[in-house]
């Protein structure tokens, strides 16, 4: 199967936008359902557990009132499917962002599932479909922080997000209230080798699958001398539409070389990172590996990113710092966002994945 012309289209259509919007991180690697349920269950063993956090933003918003997002996923297989080599997977997956003075709030709770399809002469392609069904949030946690000299100072309240999340009047004071609905995700993914020493995985997926329209009650009350009408107030999410490529080419007996792309774009708003990783085989026999690399994130203030992190034997753990050379440097003395990440893999049995036959360090 010949990959080079879908790589070389996605690599055209990626360089189309430069803006960022939603979930994200840069070591994407410890949030993968957040980029699609079809990685639900795609690694070797029994259960997996993610966890990851990001602070972004600490030199623009000072005082600690940082981006601050985390996010934390648990998932597993189960060896059964309608041929044999093929298994299910299911997991729960917890996204939150909080921003600024007034903290502002985005969050995601749910669960995942997916099938795990092999097929091929030797069964070593893998055709993966998977789904995410939740609950996403928004709101305020703190309004008097909306009404901060800073925030005023530099016109945070005018921020589009904020201005969806309409205040009610209560008792002469305003309320923001939680908006929330039930939102989708739709994705598959194709892992194949190729060659002798490399392998590839591409997935396209869709969030917010029929933009789901966020909705809270409005409060009426009578003790203010011009209330609000009842009734409801919606947010609308726009379809945000998620696409990847990863490769694993070994270079050595010691060496991979792993490039990456991941490409989301929702409305007007489109995110490309670019990762350039490697992995150095320090010990096999102790499960021993060290990740280094850089990337490029394309939005309105590019990043540089820097991966470092380490396997051994069923963890892994990675460190992130991305280096802002876009329209925001002056202001964030190069600080784009740090993030530090966790990866637990159990196996108490056979694996329920078929048989390893690609190069892919831990997936």
């Amino acid at each position: 199967m010949n990959f080079r012309p879908l790589i070389i289209a996605l690599l055209i259509t990626a360089a189309t936008g430069l803006c960022a919007q939603d979930f994200h991180n840069s070591f994407h690697q410890f949030a993968p359902m957040t980029i699609n349920p079809a990685l639900t269950g795609a690694f070797y063993g029994n259960m997996r557990i993610n966890v990851i956090g990001r602070d972004q933003g600490r030199p623009i918003t000072e005082s600690n009132n940082e981006f601050q997002d985390i996010s934390l996923a648990v998932d597993g297989n189960i060896d059964f499917g309608l041929t044999e080599g093929d298994w299910v997977s299911g997991g729960l997956n917890f996204v939150r962002s909080q921003a600024g003075e007034a903290n502002f709030r985005r969050q995601f709770t749910g669960i995942t599932a997916a099938y795990h399809l092999a097929f091929g002469k030797n069964q070593d392609r893998v055709f993966t479909l998977g789904g995410k069904y939740g609950s996403y949030t928004t709101g305020l946690n703190d309004i008097v922080g909306l009404r901060s000299p800073f925030t005023e100072a530099n016109n945070i309240a005018s921020d589009s997000d904020i201005q969806q999340l309409t205040p009610t009047a209560s008792g002469g004071e305003l309320v923001y209230p939680s908006k929330s609905s039930s939102d989708y995700m739709l994705g598959m993914m194709l892992t194949a080798p190729v060659g002798k020493s490399s392998d590839i995985r591409i997935g396209i997926s869709s969030d917010h699958l029929f933009e789901p329209r966020l909705s809270s009650p409005r409060v009426d009350t009578t003790m203010n001398p011009n209330p609000l009408p009842g009734g409801t107030q919606f947010e609308e999410l726009n379809r945000r539409f998620n696409a990847f490529v990863f490769y694993f080419a070994g270079i050595s007996d010691k060496l991979t070389f792993n490039p990456n792309i991941v490409y989301q774009k929702s409305s007007v708003s489109t995110n490309i990172l670019l990762q350039a990783l490697f992995h150095y085989h320090y010990d096999d026999a102790k499960g021993i590996n060290l990740i280094g690399g850089l990337g490029v994130r394309l939005v309105n203030s590019t990043d540089i990113p820097i991966y470092l992190g380490a396997d051994i034997g069923s963890w892994r753990a990675g460190i992130s710092y991305d280096v802002n050379i876009g329209g925001l440097r002056p202001s964030t003395n190069t600080f784009g966002a740090l993030e530090i990440g966790l990866s637990k893999i159990l196996s108490w049995n056979k694996k329920a994945v078929v048989k390893p036959v690609f190069i892919c360090p831990r997936l």
